[in-house]
């Protein structure tokens, strides 16, 4: 397909697309039910950046980067970019041990509701058999459809489908964390599935690292970092670690904040049986936890009024 051909083709295909390129337009957006609901998903990054596996997925770029340690890293272990460059590991890249369904039946077991994979990252390598680029994962490296055959597994367990397309920064790119526990989920999904926000998102003293690649920068959460969401008229408030003396206080459900006018009738701990003792007066909520966690992780306290 030569470039006049693919332009009228995009042409069609935006034209006949449900906006127009205006902001009006995309002001009719709305946030797709399936998304709001799910609240666990899996996005994928892996291409051919996985074979140095050195860095991260911008490895593509960093490695001609000469002030970089991605630099220094290739130069030393692959040799010079004027010899060896980023082409050079597509034939390494050999998706061998790659199994779809394998991935799809752990991400559902991980209770993600959608997966996300990139379909092509800044380094210009399709994951599928696309037709205006040789650049891709059927006439190289793996020779499979990757992309295919990962969609195809991922709807059969149920879960949704989507797609990240990164083309447009390849101009750019090329010029030059916490893991979930799956136990998690299992034990406070109620809190996250089908939720909304409430009216303030939390509290705690942990600020979130901002910027790309800072998962290594994020401090520990402490049982004072609370996030809040809403499922009908039921209250979650999720502490993000679990206290050393068995006792967490919600300061936003202090009565002088208003933030929560109707009396509390009822305070449960997600996958716990036992009644809990608590209390609240102008300072806070205060409940008492069981010795046995539920999970090892997260905990979360049902509010009801």
């Amino acid at each position: 397909m030569n470039t006049e051909t693919l332009k009228q083709t995009m042409q069609r295909v935006i034209a006949s697309g449900p906006f127009a390129e205006n902001w009006e337009s995309l002001k009719g957006y709305a946030v797709p039910t399936w998304y709001e609901d799910g609240k666990f998903g899996i996005f994928i990054h892996w291409g051919p950046y996985s074979v140095p596996a050195f860095d991260n997925e911008w490895f593509p770029r960093n490695m001609y980067l000469k002030d970089s340690v991605a630099y220094k890293h290739h130069l030393e272990t692959y040799g010079s970019q004027t010899t060896s460059g980023y082409k050079d590991f597509l034939p390494r890249f050999k998706a061998q041990h790659f199994d779809p369904n394998a991935w799809a039946t752990l991400f559902k077991q991980a209770g993600a509701k959608y997966v996300v994979p990139v379909a092509e990252h800044h380094d210009g390598f399709a994951m599928y058999n696309c037709s205006f680029t040789p650049w891709n994962a059927v006439t190289m490296g793996p020779q499979r459809d990757v992309l295919g055959e990962l969609a195809a597994a991922i709807r059969h367990q149920g879960l949704t489908f989507g797609l990240s397309y990164q083309r447009a920064e390849h101009w750019w790119f090329l010029n030059g964390g916490r893991n979930i526990p799956s136990d998690v989920l299992a034990v406070n999904g109620e809190a996250i599935y089908g939720s909304r926000p409430w009216k303030v998102f939390g509290e705690g003293p942990t600020e979130v690292a901002g910027g790309s690649f800072t998962d290594a920068k994020q401090p520990d959460f402490t049982s004072q970092d609370i996030r809040f969401t809403m499922r009908g008229e039921t209250l979650y408030a999720t502490f993000l670690a679990w206290p050393e003396n068995s006792s967490v206080v919600i300061t936003s459900l202090a009565e002088k904040t208003g933030l929560y006018p109707a009396p509390i009738a009822k305070v449960e701990l997600l996958g716990a049986d036992q009644p809990l003792s608590w209390g609240r007066d102008e300072t806070g909520l205060r409940v008492e936890l069981p010795v046995d966690k539920p999970c090892e992780y997260a905990g979360v306290l049902k509010i009801t009024a």
